[in-house]
């Protein structure tokens, strides 16, 4: 099969965004941008101070992946890979 399970974060602000991957391609291959994100802000750890976006694009990723491990766990082992 082909990816899935994969959040790809930009931020607005980082250099490296124009070659990420901008639009969702899929239900389990998300695209966020962080409008007042730069390189790798929502992958650090959490400060009083972080944008509010970037705060929301944390719980929409957290969302994502509790999803996806949940759905893992239900599946039956052979389908697990």
């Amino acid at each position: 099969g082909g990816a899935s399970s994969i959040v790809f974060s930009n931020g607005r602000l980082d250099p490296w965004m124009a070659g990420g991957v901008l639009k969702s391609v899929s239900d389990s291959v998300i695209a966020l941008i962080v409008e007042e994100g730069a390189h790798h802000l929502d992958l650090m750890f959490s400060h009083p101070d972080d944008p509010d976006q970037v705060k929301q694009v944390r719980a929409t990723e957290r969302e994502h992946i509790r999803r996806w491990v949940a759905q893992a766990q239900h599946k039956p082992q052979q389908e697990r890979g």
